[in-house]
């Protein structure tokens, strides 16, 4: 539990703990801890099964794992009005516990944060009327996500993904930069992103593919939904995308619809082959480490 505190936690597991709210660790009151080669699983709560941030808390987490918790809303991670930064973690194999939960793997609502080099696979809302199997994006948050791979989630609306509501006219708006979503499932359309009541989401040099239904839907609910893909590799083009209402999909430069050809999707290996098309094909203005145009995905 971390109240005001920069502390910092390097090299335990935590396991076995349920609580209201963070059911592994909690954050509150502008806490800024470090954690570091953490392991937080078997954890259980009524939000955020592995770990709970709110109270403009800004952790910084580091090759984490966070695997095998429950919760109603957050079956990994809950985040309210925080400003958390991840890298290098995997989050896979939460589980939301109520019908209408949201983000088994982490929920985002009125929170800024930065992802990088993240796995997000696995988790499940199995509840009737749950959103978000592997984010749950709510109220104006705000999200940058590069180098992730966010695949095998399921729920009922939003197996990958689902963004919804705005807060006092502030839409939800993450970017996704040089993302897979892949092969997440749900039972309404947009297996790999939902998007309702004002949210907005843009997808650079990724891949979007084996999504079911479809890839993504959009719905009004009454706030105009958005999505921009610019050199993007996307199954089935625009055709792939469910557009209700009024909303809105921006076909920006250099999308395309080719298959990926990842070295091994079965075993969960999203790399690309030598011969993929995806290779030096996003965005010519951004580049790989090793200083060579971007590929896609």
């Amino acid at each position: 539990y971390f109240a005001n505190s920069n502390s910092t936690l390097t090299n335990v597991t935590i396991t076995g703990n349920s609580a209201q709210h963070g059911g592994g660790i909690s954050c509150y009151n502008n806490s800024s801890p470090s954690l570091e080669n953490v392991t937080i699983t078997n954890n259980s709560a009524s939000s955020g099964g592995g770990m709970y941030c709110v109270s403009s808390s800004s952790p910084s987490l580091v090759n984490l794992t966070i695997t095998n918790n429950s919760a109603g809303d957050g079956g990994g991670i809950y985040c309210s009005i925080a400003n958390p930064y991840f890298k290098d973690i995997i989050i896979e194999n939460n589980v939301i516990t109520s019908v209408y939960g949201r983000g088994g793997g982490i929920f985002f609502g009125r929170s800024n944060a930065i992802l990088e080099e993240v796995i997000i696979r696995n988790n499940s809302c199995p509840g009737s009327a749950s959103y978000g199997g592997g984010i749950y994006f709510d109220d104006g948050s705000g999200q940058i996500i590069k180098n992730a791979v966010i695949y095998n989630n399921t729920a009922t609306m939003g197996g990958g993904i689902s963004l919804q509501a705005t807060y006092n006219g502030s839409s939800t708006e993450p970017i996704f930069i040089n993302t897979t979503l892949v092969n997440n499932n749900s039972i309404a359309p947009g297996g790999g992103i939902d998007l309702q009541n004002g949210g907005y989401a843009t997808f650079i040099n990724s891949v979007l593919w084996g999504n079911l239904p479809s890839n993504a839907e959009l719905n009004s609910n009454p706030a105009i939904s958005e999505l921009t893909f610019q050199y993007s590799n996307v199954e089935n083009g625009a055709n792939g995308i469910v557009v209700n209402d009024s909303c809105v999909v921006n076909w920006g430069l250099g999308n395309i619809d080719v298959d990926p050809m990842f070295v091994d999707s079965v075993n969960g290996n999203y790399h690309l082959l030598a011969s993929s098309m995806l290779i030096n094909a996003g965005d010519p203005t951004t580049f790989d480490s090793d200083g060579s145009r971007a590929d896609i995905g």
